[in-house]
């Protein structure tokens, strides 16, 4: 698990997906790192704060 202060924003970048209600649970895409692990495309994600769920089409991290 990365602590948002290592991940650097890029638009050309990956979904960064966060324990946020908005904009699917995406933070903003980010610069893959080799820390970085991935979750398959096709899951349905739960945000534990607010109880959301988000279909993540795209692999993510």
């Amino acid at each position: 698990m990365l602590h948002a202060r290592e991940v650097v924003e890029d638009e050309n970048g990956i979904p960064y997906v966060v324990r946020t209600k908005f904009n699917n649970g995406i933070k903003y895409k980010a610069t893959e790192t080799k820390k970085m692990i991935s979750s398959l495309k096709g899951v349905i994600l739960f945000g534990a704060e607010n109880a959301s769920f988000f279909y993540q089409k795209d692999e993510i991290r």
